[in-house]
């Protein structure tokens, strides 16, 4: 056994910076959206969105595409593509989900979503995007009034500039002495 045991600590960290916002409304009368993007600090810019609906939006379908910069131009994404109702995105432990629910949106977005109320989200950053490598990032949302994606409501598109990092450290383990 060697004198002093030394053991490895890793410290993963993602940083997520917002570039542009792009938001499209297609059913106007009935589902408004808007939204931008201004910088909290020098660095960091944070999501502003608002959404009001006359529709009932216990169906209401997002269906998210990513597509990654290489070269000159965004490629798709295969391996990132969901289509989910909005009540159940909600309640995903994902994507910086919970922060956003709770902390930066007035009145919460707690499900049932109801019609003819404003949802704010107000200064949101994520800090977390699962399977997301180092890149540029178009995230293309798209909004529909139900699962049958017949209604198209509104369409986003998010860019995104992703960067993980890992540090490696060594540190002395306490002897079992």
């Amino acid at each position: 056994m060697l004198d002093t045991d030394v053991g490895f600590l890793v410290d993963c960290a993602m940083v997520i910076s917002q570039d542009a916002l792009e938001i499209i409304e297609h059913l106007t009368k009935d589902f408004k959206i808007s939204g931008n993007l201004s910088h909290a600090n020098r660095t960091t810019k944070v999501l502003n969105l608002s959404f009001w609906s006359r529709i009932e939006m216990e169906n209401l379908t997002l269906v998210m595409k990513a597509s990654l910069w290489m070269g000159n131009r965004f490629v798709p994404f295969k391996s990132i593509k969901y289509s989910v109702m909005v009540t159940q995105l909600l309640e995903l432990p994902f994507y910086d989900i919970p922060k956003l629910v709770y902390q930066h949106a007035r009145p919460p977005l707690v499900p049932p979503l109801k019609p003819n109320v404003t949802y704010s989200i107000t200064e949101w950053s994520p800090t977390s995007f699962p399977n997301f490598p180092d890149g540029r990032w178009l995230v293309h949302l798209e909004f529909f009034k139900d699962m049958n994606k017949d209604v198209l409501l509104a369409t986003t598109e998010w860019y995104l500039t992703i960067t993980n990092t890992i540090e490696w450290s060594t540190t002395t383990l306490p002897s079992d002495e």
